[in-house]
Order: structure tokens, then sequence, then C-alpha cells
């Protein structure tokens, strides 16, 4: 327990850091990160596909999360992360087009928009969550991003407040004139207030969702949306309970609490559940369950669930 202790060493050092940026580094040198960068480059000057940028973005968002190191024991994966960044037909449970009309409706004079954006992963996975972040401040779509993060380390590859440093530092190492383009737009965005960085130790803690201390409760409230990445905050919505998912929607259980329109973009690692109650996602499960004994732990399948508080109203 070095990392709490002022007289260790290891004091407020994370001893998982050498391992995350070897996963970041990898995917700079595997080209997924320029990938990413090239396409979020192509839409600048983009007025007219706004809704099919925004798919794109939170599609890499949502794979990005199979680059999690805790899920292979801290082992790099080889296979290219880049093929299925655009690919929808493993999301199993697919909202996406109902998140995206969210997202791109018109502001009220004087309204402001804030996200609330629930970190996972460092490496691939970080930096697509500050490309699509970067995309919803560039299309005037909302006003500011807060990134709420862990305090400390837990897994291995989890983002703390330092790492949006380390990040940003290593994409500007690079070279790379696009990246060192975007890691100095991305500090500027920190610099002048439309992202910021939260960390609170409730997401250290095992404890569910719908058990958010007042003051987190408080920054959550009235959002126009919550982004919550990752598998096991997934579960934590669920409280990680074992729901049967043909009986009981995401919105049925996340609508009891949540205080603002929320999206989960979740790989499946692990088996707690629940549906979006329409009958293609029930046949699909239904297909899985016959065909693909693990599929719901193997990091093959995505779901991109969304609750939207304003509608249930």
């Amino acid at each position: 327990m070095g990392y709490f202790d002022e007289h260790s060493k290891w004091f407020q050092k994370d001893p998982f850091a050498p391992q995350k940026l070897q996963a970041l580094q990898h995917s700079i040198k595997n080209n997924s990160v320029h990938q990413l960068a090239q396409f979020a480059n192509s839409t600048l000057q983009e007025t007219t596909h706004q809704f099919s940028i925004l798919k794109r973005l939170f599609l890499f968002a949502l794979w990005g999360n199979a680059e999690d190191l805790s899920f292979s024991a801290g082992e790099l994966k080889t296979e290219d992360s880049g093929k299925e960044l655009d690919a929808e037909k493993n999301v199993m449970s697919n909202q996406l087009n109902a998140l995206v009309e969210h997202m791109l409706q018109p502001k009220k004079a004087q309204e402001q928009r804030v996200v609330v954006y629930i970190l996972d992963n460092c490496g691939l996975e970080f930096v697509s969550d500050l490309f699509l972040a970067n995309e919803l401040i560039a299309l005037q779509l909302v006003d500011q991003i807060q990134f709420h993060c862990k305090m400390h380390p837990v897994f291995v590859s989890d983002v703390m407040e330092r790492d949006v440093s380390i990040t940003l530092d290593t994409l500007e190492a690079t070279g790379d004139d696009l990246l060192v383009r975007y890691s100095k737009l991305f500090r500027q965005r920190f610099e002048h207030g439309q992202f910021s960085i939260q960390p609170h130790l409730f997401y250290n803690s095992p404890l569910a969702f719908w058990e958010f201390p007042n003051d987190l409760q408080q920054k959550l409230q009235d959002k126009f949306i919550v982004i919550v990445k990752g598998d096991a905050n997934y579960r934590r919505c669920l409280n990680d309970l074992h729901w049967n998912p043909l009986e009981t929607t995401f919105q049925q259980v996340v609508g009891k609490y949540f205080p603002s329109p929320l999206v989960c973009l979740r790989t499946l690692k692990s088996k707690s559940l629940t549906l979006d109650g329409s009958e293609h996602t029930k046949q699909t499960f239904a297909t899985l369950n016959a065909t693909e004994e693990d599929w719901r732990e193997s990091g093959k399948y995505g779901i991109i669930q969304f609750y939207n508080k304003t509608q249930s109203l």
C-alpha cells in the first residue's frame, strides 16, 4: 500500500503507469490514433453530415474500450484495433440513432449544455473519448465536458487526473503534425474550461451508481447527458445484478434513480446485462445464446444503451 504511505518510494506513484504508456504507444505505432485523428480532421469543414460523423465517433469511443488492459491481465493485444471501429454489426443492443438525435437537438436561447463523461481506460480509449468530446464542442452542440475519473489506481488501465497530461504529452512527442495539433487543441480546451477533469473517490468504490453521495449526485443532476464508459461502470449502473434481460430493460433500471439523460458505451466482458426492449435486440440475444457460449464475456460484442430522462418525465 505504498501509494498511500508518504514515507514510501511509491507514495502517489501509479504502479500501472508503464503499462498505460505502453498501451498508448502501441496504438500510436499501429496507426490507430492517427487514423482517428485523420477522420476527425476530415470533419472540420463538414456541416451537412453531422449525424453520420457523431455515429462514427461514438463507435470509436465504444470499440476503444476493447483495448482495456484489465481484461487482458495487462497484456497488449496484437490484432488490428481499427478493424471494428466503424462497424455496428456487433453492437447487440444499439440505440445509437436515438442518442445522436438527442445530441443534435437545436439549442435553446441562453441554454448551457454540460456533459459529464465518466471515463474508463487510458490508451486508445481515452484518446477516442477526447476526440468525441472535441467534436461535440467544435460542432457547438455542447458548451462544456466534465470528465470524471478515479482518485487513485484500482485496475491496470484506469484513467486518473495525471493521465491527461501524460496522454497529451505523448501525442505531442510523436512529432506527427496532426497529433501535435490535436494535443495542443485538447490542452487549450482544458485551459479554457471547455474540458475539465474531476476525480472523485466514489469511482474507486464498489458501490452501485444509485448510491451516489450527495456532492456527486449534484454534479450529475440536470446535465444534457451523462456518458458512461466501460464494462465495470455499466455493471454499477445495474448494481452488478443478474437481471433477466428479456423482462427488464436498461431504461427501467436507470430510470428509477439516474438524474439526467444517460448513455452507456460498453464492450461486454461480464454477464450482467439488460436489453433495450426492442424485438430485434431480443432476437439477437436469443441467437447469441444459441450459438456462442461466452458471448457476454468475450469483448467481441458491444452495447450502446440510451436513457432519455427528458422523454420519461
